[in-house]
């Protein structure tokens, strides 16, 4: 990459996107990389925002991992949630431990990843929508800035998100419990994800 081009706004926009992708996908360039970043500031941005980027997505997968868990072990031992069905929360389990097996392997896993992880634990849909039953597409992988993948994640934890308002409601009526702080902490994680200009309350 020439840095001596990156002089106007979208050529340093342009730059600023590949170079953060690039990284994102644990792709190393060669050089001295602290010195890149100390000579170019857009390095400097590229690596706050990965930075900011790897933060939340560990807060929000730890987060929705904390809820599923909670969730089935209420579900478990009898607890009636209006809406869900243990059975959902199970299969909720199993998405998001393909999730957490992408993103222990990669930053920015891609849509050929996950669909062939989601067909190795058969997982034919996925919110209602059936997967491509074809082979697995690896002619994305060159494009794919694992933007495909975080929308699927976000989609489970929207999902996830409104129980646990649900039942956040449902308990706050039988007083507040130890439980409930740390599900009321989960749910402003996954909230900070799903709606990021927003507040949960």
């Amino acid at each position: 990459m020439d840095l001596d081009i990156v002089d106007d706004a979208e050529v340093y926009a342009n730059s600023l996107r590949d170079a953060r992708i690039e990284i994102m996908r644990g792709m190393s360039s060669t050089g001295d990389g602290k010195l890149g970043e100390n000579c170019h500031p857009f390095l400097k941005e590229v690596v706050v925002d990965g930075r900011r980027q790897a933060e939340q997505q560990a807060a929000v997968l730890a987060a929705t991992e904390f809820f599923i868990n909670e969730l089935l072990t209420c579900l478990e031992c009898g607890m009636v949630l209006n809406g869900v069905k243990e059975s959902e929360a199970t299969q909720w389990r199993v998405w998001f431990r393909i999730f957490l097996s992408l993103y222990e392997a990669s930053p920015a896993p891609t849509q050929a990843q996950w669909e062939h992880e989601m067909r190795l634990q058969n997982c034919e849909t996925y919110f209602g929508e059936t997967l491509d039953s074809g082979s697995d597409n690896n002619d994305w992988d060159e494009e794919d800035d694992g933007s495909n993948v975080e929308f699927h994640l976000r989609t489970l934890v929207t999902h996830c998100l409104a129980t646990a308002r649900t039942w956040r409601r449902q308990r706050c009526e039988a007083g507040n419990t130890e439980l409930m702080a740390k599900l009321q902490r989960a749910t402003s994680i996954m909230c900070a994800f799903v709606e990021p200009h927003s507040l949960d309350w």
